[in-house]
């Protein structure tokens, strides 16, 4: 049988160092783990050349990159503004540790290897920390949730769940699948946004040259007509001398109302009207709540999947909810569960979950496999998101134009109606 050397931590500060009988080094670091130590490094006996694992590590993050694209790859380790984090940075760290971890090479090696190949400065940064921490003997879990910034506590109890139950690189798969989805909702509502943004973006320019540059140059050809000018004309005129005049007064009157709104927003009770005031818009609703009921789904589904009890699961749950009216709802349940209750009855007396979500999950409970029936359920809602991004767009691209093409039309009617007046008096 091959011997393997090792280096191994026994508790924070102690390093020991020896070899062992194994058929692999999985086998090896399963033995060492046994034993009570923590594995640095796995050599085989008659190698002294510790690059070796390393050559086989970089074999193993070559074909874990080959699962995704080499346009995906670079977009994942891209540098964000502020060195801010992104869900791509963070899902293919996940992706990348479960592979290595299941390739059998040890969880500080691995942590390691993405340290050192991480392009973004601020999540290395981290990832350096968690590797300093892991070396001191801390678990993974509990490495992680020193940056619950990052983290989220979603994420760190699923790693917990998964070290426990000897099957982190499992759960890390999960855990990547979860990120992935997340972030291919977000950006397909990017995508559709995209270019009703664009038209709005145009259409205010094009109002803004109209009612500053335009119209100025008309106000003296009418005031020479010696003429009563349509109230309409009026208006528009008195509008646009005071955009040319004191646009710097709008820019910053603008400037500290959305400054004040956004403190406004940051509040809870600002926060909590903000939402409710969303779920009030009909097809906006419809898009929030089928969102949140697929997140709520899929991550209940993948926490009960990985042995997390379903009082904690609502808990950690609770963090994940982006609008606060449903996160209250859902915070009410955690209550009514530790009385008895069970959650199918909980999502029936609710307004939010609709039927066919609280008939999945009730059937779930009865039969045992209540993971399963969430896991199903949230499949379904995430392609109903799809159909109504879709119809969202559809709808809000003519809306657009028409609000558009009647501020345009009120301007151009104001500018051509007292043309048409000297031309009735000409004749």
């Amino acid at each position: 049988m091959p011997a393997f050397k090792y280096k191994a931590k026994d508790g924070p500060n102690k390093i020991v160092e020896g070899r062992l009988d194994a058929a692999s080094r999985t086998e090896a670091v399963n033995k060492l783990t046994m034993m009570g130590y923590f594995p640095i490094s796995v050599t085989p006996a008659g190698d002294n050349d510790f690059s070796a694992p390393k050559r086989a590590v970089k074999s193993v993050v070559r074909s874990s990159d080959r699962k995704v694209s080499a346009q995906e790859a670079s977009k994942s380790m891209r540098i964000t503004l502020f060195n801010r984090i992104v869900i791509k940075d963070l899902s293919m760290f996940t992706r990348q540790l479960a592979d290595l971890i299941d390739s059998g090479v040890t969880l500080f090696r691995s942590v390691s290897i993405l340290a050192e190949q991480c392009t973004n400065p601020a999540f290395k940064k981290i990832l350096e920390d968690v590797q300093s921490s892991i070396k001191d003997g801390k678990t993974l879990h509990e490495s992680l949730g020193k940056h619950g910034k990052v983290f989220s506590p979603l994420f760190v109890n699923m790693v917990k769940s998964g070290e426990i139950g000897g099957m982190l690189e499992t759960v890390l798969e999960r855990l990547a699948d979860f990120s992935e989805q997340e972030e291919e909702t977000r950006s397909k509502i990017k995508q559709a946004m995209a270019y009703p943004l664009v038209m709005a973006g145009m259409g205010v320019l094009m109002i803004t040259v109209l009612m500053t540059f335009v119209i100025p140059r008309l106000v003296k050809l009418f005031s020479d007509m010696g003429q009563t000018l349509p109230m309409i004309t009026q208006i528009v005129i008195g509008i646009s001398i005071f955009m040319s005049q004191y646009w710097y007064m709008m820019i910053i009157g603008l400037a500290v109302v959305f400054y004040i709104f956004q403190k406004w927003k940051q509040t809870e009770n600002g926060s909590y009207i903000v939402d409710k005031f969303k779920l009030s818009i009909p097809v906006v609703k419809d898009l929030i709540l089928k969102d949140e009921i697929a997140r709520f789904g899929r991550t209940l589904s993948t926490l009960l999947n990985n042995g997390v009890p379903i009082l904690q699961s609502l808990t950690i749950i609770v963090d994940t909810i982006r609008n606060k009216v449903i996160r209250n709802q859902i915070s009410g349940f955690v209550d009514d569960i530790s009385k008895g209750s069970k959650l199918g009855e909980c999502l029936k007396n609710s307004p939010m979950f609709p039927g066919l979500f609280v008939n999945m999950v009730s059937v779930g409970e009865e039969s045992g496999h209540i993971e399963k029936s969430l896991e199903k359920v949230a499949e379904s809602y995430d392609k109903q998101v799809d159909r109504t991004i879709k119809v969202f767009t559809t709808l809000l691209e003519p809306l657009m134009i028409v609000v558009l093409g009647a501020v345009l039309g009120v301007i151009i009617i104001s500018i051509i109606m007292p043309i048409f007046d000297i031309s009735n008096i000409a004749q």
